[in-house]
């Protein structure tokens, strides 16, 4: 069986904060594919999907990139995963085959063209045991011509907030900010931002493309100097002139994206602060706060990506400052205190502040009795399929799966 989630009962969810933010930033153990039937979970070596791609979500591609399947687990029609000793390699465990849009490549890889293909993976005896017993399945593949294909900038936290969180009980969140008509961002002058550019579809932008061999490009006379992280993040500080564009250069061509808009940050004139709460359907589980999400606009009403808010808290929490999540969001950890003696009601304050502007939020949450196990397993905190235990939703999220060797960030986000 897959490894089960930890006890997350009362209020424990304060204690997987960290395991959120690796979860967001490519820490979880949890794969990329998983097969038409469920028997197999892949990987894809060096491919590039969206940050907030869930496994069952299936292969959506841009043509002419790379599939070189890799096989990271074997689950049976009960949901049981195979048991994999140490030093046993499972990857030699399946034999692969491309069909219609997959076409053989070089030794252990598919080169994707435009139209509908499967993947098709049979078991292979190999030393572990076990892994042969399986039958054959299925992964299909969806790949997009690179004239059907568009890149936007990804609200990576903004999206989060709205698919997998909520506002705190009793309350609702505001509809989710519309981007400019354009596309185009305003960041902030001087202060460090990550920007992903995500393709997708033209027909469906929601519809959100992998990729492999990615360069990103500043395009422009004032365009700044590019940080090209780990995680698939692109991270730059803008610097004051003309607009500039981001490129992504991909095998099959070149997307440009909308234009970024350099302003001074003493341009904000307002500052709104969203919290994401956590989801419960476990009858014993509370939800608590999560993720906040400044809003800063000017007096016209742009949104101003990238502004380095800072925050005050009164109480237990602070802020993770150790991750530099893409987009403008942070995380709230350390929400229940290490000491308490019995179940506790708790209330923290936060305060955000930019250039004059303030706001803030009370929130009040409820914490379990005594401290949480520390040696608690987070591996599978991030996998994606349907059905597992627990309810709690942000423990669902995928990987930021703009990775393949899985490596955090480690980008400090206060270190502008």
């Amino acid at each position: 069986m897959r490894a089960p989630l930890p006890s997350r009962r009362r209020g424990a969810i304060s204690s997987f904060a960290a395991a959120a933010i690796a979860s967001l930033l490519g820490g979880c153990d949890d794969p990329m594919f998983v097969s038409e039937h469920g028997s197999y979970e892949l990987d894809a070596e060096e491919l590039r999907l969206e940050l907030l791609h869930r496994s069952a979500d299936g292969a959506h591609l841009v043509e002419q990139s790379r599939m070189c399947p890799v096989l990271v687990g074997v689950v049976d029609a009960n949901g049981n995963e195979l048991a994999v000793e140490d030093g046993e390699d499972l990857t030699r465990c399946a034999a692969y085959e491309g069909n219609g849009a997959l076409q053989a490549g070089e030794p252990g890889c598919f080169v994707a063209s435009a139209g509908a293909g499967t993947l098709s993976i049979a078991p292979q005896a190999c030393e572990v045991d076990g892994a042969d017993a399986f039958g054959p399945d299925t992964l299909a593949v969806d790949v997009h011509a690179i004239d059907d294909v568009a890149v936007e900038y990804d609200d990576t936290t903004m999206r989060w907030l709205y698919r997998d969180l909520q506002a705190a009980p009793g309350q609702t969140l505001p509809p989710m900010p519309t981007p400019e008509a354009d596309g185009s961002w305003y960041v902030v002058v001087g202060e460090r931002i990550g920007i992903v550019p995500q393709p997708h579809g033209v027909a469906d932008p929601t519809l959100r493309l992998g990729f492999t061999d990615g360069t990103v490009r500043a395009v422009g006379p004032d365009a700044p100097s590019l940080e090209a992280g780990d995680d698939g993040v692109t991270r730059m500080v803008p610097l004051a002139g003309e607009p500039f564009s981001l490129a992504l250069e991909l095998p099959a061509g070149t997307l440009m994206g909308a234009p970024i808009i350099p302003v001074d940050g003493t341009t904000a004139a307002s500052l709104q602060l969203l919290v994401g709460w956590t989801v419960c359907e476990d009858e014993d589980c509370e939800t608590q706060p999560l993720l906040l999400q400044p809003i800063v606009r000017d007096a016209q009403g742009h949104r101003l990506h990238g502004a380095d808010v800072q925050y005050e808290t009164g109480g237990t929490a602070v802020i993770d400052d150790e991750d530099d999540l893409p987009g403008d969001g942070v995380v709230l950890d350390e929400l229940c205190p290490d000491d308490a003696t019995g179940e506790t009601d708790v209330g923290v304050s936060v305060v955000a502040r930019y250039h004059g502007l303030e706001a803030s939020a009370e929130l009040d949450y409820h914490c379990p009795a005594g401290p949480l196990s520390p040696d608690l397993d987070f591996d599978c905190a991030c996998r994606s399929d349907a059905e597992r235990p627990g309810g709690l939703v942000w423990l669902l999220l995928p990987t930021l799966a703009l990775r393949r060797r899985r490596q955090p960030a480690g980008t400090n986000r206060r270190s502008r």
